[in-house]
């Protein structure tokens, strides 16, 4: 699959050049500066659970990217992924009328936000 990797004997990575506006940022992940390069560690050994996991890393990526984005003063970019009470509503009622389509995008964030509202 792409911008998974797997050496012999060990568990999955995501490897993939990094954008080009987060180059030299910080990683949360990590605590380092982004390199041209991103090579994230996934955990795992399972290609199913390997690809949820890097579905996830690539979109926390996406709002990282819109997030430096609208810091530099570009206005309708960030907050593509907002994780509070509402849009977690929002996407609940989305799911309710697609069906199972947008299930295995943010499910895991969704009840995060989710709990994280209700208490």
């Amino acid at each position: 699959m792409r911008n998974l990797h797997k050496p012999r004997g060990k568990g999955y990575s995501l490897r993939m050049k990094t954008p080009d506006v987060l180059v030299g940022a910080i990683n949360p992940w990590t605590g380092e500066p982004f390199r041209k390069t991103m090579n994230v560690g996934l955990k795992t050994r399972s290609y199913a659970e390997a690809v949820r996991i890097r579905d996830i890393r690539l979109g926390q990526l996406r709002q990282l990217e819109a997030d430096a984005l609208q810091a530099e003063g570009r206005k309708n970019i960030g907050k593509i992924i907002d994780l509070s009470r509402e849009s977690a509503r929002e996407w609940r009622e989305l799911r309710a009328e697609e069906g199972d389509r947008y299930d295995l995008i943010l499910t895991d964030q969704l009840e995060k936000a989710a709990s994280q509202a209700a208490d």
